[in-house]
């Protein structure tokens, strides 16, 4: 497990890979803690971020060129559909996930890597890409980070120690009441339970 600091600086050296700068969108336990980080206790294991379907093969590309890319985490070489690429920097876990914007929603494609491959395809009907995402300050940067009215209802039921953790954290921050009833129109906490959209597991 990683503290803060650790895994904000491997986020600050994945941010100066320029070319991917415009394309990536935080995602998962970190981002109460970007927003407001003063609330910075909890470990975290890894980094989740999202990468439109069409820019991924781009990620694909500049690991490569930067020595980042590891053949065996790549889910293009265990599937035919994209779930996504991880990687590994100072031991910090990083996953590169594909999302789609449809016409009717969002579908994000997810994998992970322990004793199976596990893959997942979550879609979230009638979310906009105005209500999937903002963009704050990180450091020197302007960053994309997955909306923390989306992530406030997708927490809501969960019942992990660190899933309440971050809960209470995205409670205090200054959500927006519009937004966060729009999107409990579209009933989003149903969707919290990411293992309820698993599609295929392969054994290592």
């Amino acid at each position: 497990m990683h503290d803060f600091k650790e895994i904000t600086n491997v986020l600050e050296e994945i941010y100066k890979l320029n070319e991917i700068n415009d394309i990536i969108y935080i995602n998962g336990g970190i981002v109460p803690y970007l927003i407001d980080n003063k609330a910075k206790k909890r470990k975290h294991s890894d980094i989740d971020i999202l990468v439109e379907l069409k820019d991924i093969d781009k990620i694909r590309n500049v690991l490569k060129r930067y020595n980042l890319y590891m053949n065996n985490k790549d889910s293009l070489k265990l599937t035919v559909q994209d779930y996504g690429i991880h990687t590994n920097i100072r031991g910090i876990d990083i996953g590169f996930y594909p999302f789609e914007v449809e016409n009717n929603g969002i579908k994000v494609n997810t994998f992970s890597m322990d004793e199976k491959n596990i893959f997942k395809s979550r879609f979230i009907k009638g979310l906009t890409f105005n209500d999937f995402y903002e963009i704050i300050s990180f450091n020197n940067y302007k960053i994309k980070i997955i909306k923390r009215e989306l992530l406030y209802l997708l927490k809501e039921n969960l019942t992990r120690d660190k899933d309440k953790l971050d809960y209470e954290v995205l409670k205090m921050l200054d959500l927006n009441k519009e937004c966060l009833t729009r999107l409990r129109k579209l009933n989003v906490s149903k969707y919290t339970d990411i293992d309820n959209y698993i599609i295929k597991e392969l054994k290592n």
